[in-house]
């Protein structure tokens, strides 16, 4: 076997050994397998001393009891003095990890899906519509004026705007919704087995509780407004994802136009022609 081939098996062994010793260590906690191990180590001890005794040819307790009072009490507490902080390490890291892994799919300041991961969500969602037939609909809201409370009230404004409709749209979904932040102040959102009718409806509720928001900072209060697109997929017409997202785009951007704080639905309203191309009446 190739001398990389044996090293990258090897790696595997071990990460998959550290993977079991890990999950076990969090099951359970680090008190008790801290525990499990002293006992264990003690009971392997107390056997091989007593199979060591007999090879010696011990006949009596007097003569075992000497042999089996270090073979407890020694290793128990050695191992025990060892495996607390090996438990507790194992803990960081599997924190750490955890961290690391939502920091890698999240945004950080608003804790939504970031852009990469809830368009992966999207893809494999559209995926299974596409073979069971059902239909979804994806939805773009964009923060209106957003630069103009930057510009008046300062970025850290604009942070305390994106947080809190990061904490307003996820207490506003179905279990089954996702939502992400798409880019800079624009968000999207996926409704399965939503129709475009369902999805007007869901964006309408989406309205109301954003403007009824009031977002305070350094005595400041402020309320927002959103520009939404929608865009909604029917298993008989073939879109792309791209398709639906430029679309919901699309229709974003003519709400944009025609006032702001407002939803339009792709396909009944005045779009671009290369985007009609794939507008669904």
């Amino acid at each position: 076997m190739p001398a990389q081939s044996y090293s990258e098996l090897n790696n595997s062994k071990q990460s998959r050994t550290f993977d079991w010793l890990r999950d076990w260590t969090m099951r359970i906690g680090v008190f008790r397998s801290t525990v499990w191990v002293g006992v264990v180590s003690t009971v392997l001890s107390v056997a091989l001393t007593v199979v060591i005794c007999l090879l010696l040819g011990y006949q009596t307790f007097d003569e075992f009891r000497a042999a089996l009072i270090f073979s407890t009490v020694i290793p128990f507490f050695i191992s025990i003095g060892v495996s607390i902080p090996v438990f507790k390490m194992i803990e960081e890291l599997h924190h750490a990890e955890r961290e690391m892994r939502y920091h890698a799919t999240h945004d950080t300041l608003t804790n939504l899906m970031n852009r990469r991961t809830v368009l992966e969500h999207i893809d494999y969602f559209w995926r299974v519509a596409r073979r069971e037939q059902h239909n979804f609909a994806i939805v773009l809201a964009d923060i209106d004026d957003f630069k103009n409370i930057n510009d008046t009230y300062g970025h850290a404004m604009g942070d305390a705007v994106l947080a809190a409709l990061g904490t307003l749209f996820k207490s506003n979904l179905r279990a089954s919704d996702l939502v992400g932040r798409y880019g800079g102040e624009e968000f999207v959102f996926f409704l399965p087995h939503a129709s475009l009718d369902s999805a007007k409806d869901f964006t309408e509720r989406l309205h109301r509780v954003v403007r009824e928001k009031k977002i305070q900072l350094s005595g400041n209060t402020i309320a927002v407004t959103l520009s939404v697109g929608i865009a909604d997929y029917r298993p008989n017409i073939t879109q792309s994802v791209d398709d639906l997202l430029s679309a919901a785009d699309s229709a974003m951007y003519v709400a944009k136009s025609r006032g702001k704080n407002r939803t339009v639905a792709f396909g009944t309203a005045t779009l671009a022609p290369a985007a009609a191309r794939i507008a669904v009446e």
